[in-house]
């Protein structure tokens, strides 16, 4: 490795692109599939799965996200910040992003997490990307734990939000690149396609954030 950048439009081994009618290579991706975004999903399935024949499926007016009893969320490893500071579980700052308050809930976040955040990861890399995920995750635990203590909280909204600032910055930092070649042109279009997936996403997961 010389420290030189290989030119963006040039496809490596391993690498996936998108090309236009001539063939030409102009918008390059690392990965076929975003592996990870996947696994996350299942086992965040699974998770759910579980706690719901373990502690059976609370009434509506109770867990209206169609899931299992409020006590399930911290018992199986939700921020709750007592545990946290009293008793050191500082493992809790990471566990709830596997874990969901419901079926509604869970099919919001993985919705996103398969589609949206997929292609992130097919962008950057798996290794990028979980760097992103996992600090995410435990960023937006330490801000729930300040700002609220008294509330037990799970999902992986800080984390696909996380992801989302990501982009945002990445967004940012491209939106000067010359779009006088297709590629550059392509870039910008894909760049614009993600703003407003990422808009959409951030709503749809806000409004059912538990």
């Amino acid at each position: 490795d010389n420290g030189t950048e290989r030119p963006y439009n040039h496809m490596e081994e391993g690498e996936e692109g998108y090309m236009d009618d001539d063939g030409n290579e102009v918008y390059i991706v690392k990965l076929e599939r975003g592996y990870l975004s996947i696994m996350f999903s299942v086992v965040q399935t699974i998770i759910l799965i579980a706690m719901m024949v373990q502690c059976k499926v609370a009434p509506m007016r109770i867990n209206p996200m169609f899931g299992p009893y409020p006590d399930a969320l911290s018992y199986w490893g939700g921020k709750n910040a007592y545990l946290i500071l009293e008793d050191n579980e500082w493992w809790r700052l990471i566990t709830p992003m596997f874990l969901h308050a419901g079926v509604i809930h869970l099919v919001c976040n993985v919705a996103v997490q398969v589609d949206t955040c997929a292609f992130f990861e097919r962008e950057w890399g798996s290794k990028k990307w979980l760097f992103i995920y996992i600090f995410s995750t435990i960023g937006s635990s330490i801000l729930s734990v300040i700002s609220l203590p008294n509330t037990v909280s799970v999902g992986s909204s800080g984390a696909v939000c996380g992801l989302f600032g990501a982009k945002l910055a990445e967004i940012i930092c491209r939106s000067y690149e010359s779009q006088k070649t297709q590629q550059g042109r392509l870039g910008h279009e894909v760049r614009g396609v993600q703003l407003r997936n990422v808009l959409c996403s951030v709503i749809l997961i806000g409004a059912f954030s538990f």
